[in-house]
């Protein structure tokens, strides 16, 4: 039977756990739901990420990376891929 009187504890995101998750399980390249929880987090939302577009690519704060790649995709390019810069990424291994 389940008992429905307990509340879970909910775990505190922390965006390093998830940096090093990313990097060693997906080589570094990231989700939309984890641009979403990196750009809601007051550490993380200004750390770098990799957008590469069909023309070209860029780097942007996390906070800003979805509004970014609306606007390409509205001017009819498509977004490749969102990931850390290696540069980020080669403390974490």
């Amino acid at each position: 039977m389940i008992d429905m009187t307990h509340t879970p504890t909910l775990t505190t995101f922390d965006p390093h756990v998830l940096r090093a998750r990313v990097t060693r399980e997906c080589f570094g390249f990231v989700t939309a739901a984890d641009v979403a929880q990196l750009a809601a987090h007051p550490t993380s939302r200004l750390w770098q990420l990799l957008v590469r577009c069909g023309g070209c690519r860029f780097t942007a704060a996390a906070q800003d990376v979805a509004a970014l790649i609306a606007a390409v995709e509205a001017s009819g390019d498509h977004v490749r891929d969102v990931s850390f810069p290696v540069s980020t990424r080669e403390g974490d291994r």
